[in-house]
């Protein structure tokens, strides 16, 4: 009997501790916190030293810094857009960054004294993004972009969700009585195959069902969000408030070699640029509009529907770019 109640403030302790413990680790998990992959340009933008003045910041996803593996200039597109321009250009770009991350950074960099331009390199099926980041990256990015009164952008709604959310276009998907896998299964099973046969100059690729499907898949399934298009309404009255400049550069899509497969499919990747172009003019967005500016060869990875450009590519985008700088 004395052996069993020297064991029961034990047992008390023990259960104090896993409840402290659960307690504290759900608080953690709550705590808002930019994603790894997101925390060092968010940090460097909220705490970072103020840089070279009248810079020129830019957000984008692998279009920014992909260099084709058959190019002899290989200069990435923003350290191009300097020299064109003759301006120094922050980097807030990086591979894979979604639509909620290229505006809230965005959004910062409106607010830095350092910045005078903000370039936003918006990749067409972006805008077309149904995914939602976790609750704690979302959480982060209203408090340190959104306005103390909206805390808000545009008509973006809430996910409760912990984890987050992939959109329409990671997921599996069909086209034309096939079913492919999730991004994923993609870059494993379709990706890797085309990367193995890529040949110098580079083509459009082998399995030309399963390339036609990517576009369709990138670019059709689901059109441009009315909460894309209203994030960048928003940031452009917050950049002409702050005094400073945003560019929305939609980037180029390879209409011509879907013409190629299916003329049908690239006309209606026409249609939803022209579409989205047309609603951020009424909404005042100063856009660029460069989706049928790249021919072909001016492409690279074209089997991969993500819009990667070859050095004539780039060089036609930062060409038209500086000229607005």
């Amino acid at each position: 009997m004395a052996r069993h109640l020297a064991r029961r403030p034990r047992s008390r302790v023990t259960a104090t501790f896993v409840a402290v413990a659960l307690v504290v680790a759900s608080v953690v998990c709550l705590v808002p916190l930019p994603s790894r992959t997101t925390a060092a340009t968010t940090f460097r933008l909220l705490l970072g030293r103020s840089g070279v003045s009248g810079q020129v910041a830019v957000t984008g996803n692998s279009v920014m810094s992909h260099v084709s593996v058959c190019d002899a200039d290989r200069r990435q597109l923003p350290a191009m857009i300097a020299d064109r321009a003759g301006r120094p250009v922050w980097r807030l770009d990086r591979p894979g960054q979604g639509w909620f991350e290229t505006v809230d950074n965005a959004a910062l960099a409106l607010r830095r004294s350092d910045v005078a331009d903000v370039m936003m390199f918006v990749s067409l099926f972006q805008l077309a993004a149904t995914g939602l980041p976790d609750l704690r990256e979302q959480a982060f990015f209203r408090m340190a972009a959104g306005d103390l009164a909206v805390n808000d952008l545009g008509a973006r709604g809430w996910s409760w969700s912990v984890l987050s959310q992939p959109g329409a276009q990671e997921g599996p998907f069909t086209y034309e009585g096939v079913t492919y896998p999730d991004y994923g299964g993609i870059k494993q099973r379709y990706f890797s195959v085309e990367k193995s046969l890529r040949t110098c100059p580079e083509t459009l690729g082998h399995d030309l069902h399963f390339i036609e499907a990517a576009y369709w898949n990138s670019y059709v399934q689901v059109g441009p969000q009315p909460n894309a298009i209203a994030d960048l309404v928003e940031l452009q009255q917050r950049a002409a408030q702050a005094g400073k400049r945003l560019h929305v550069v939609l980037l180029p899509v390879d209409t011509r070699d879907v013409a190629s497969l299916e003329p049908a499919l690239a006309q209606q990747i026409t249609a939803n640029a022209r579409r989205a172009v047309g609603e951020l003019r009424r909404g005042n967005v100063n856009v660029l509009d460069l989706t049928d500016a790249v021919e072909p060869a001016g492409f690279a990875d074209r089997w991969c529907a993500c819009g990667h450009l070859g050095e004539r590519g780039r060089d036609t985008v930062a060409t038209s770019v500086s000229a607005v700088l």
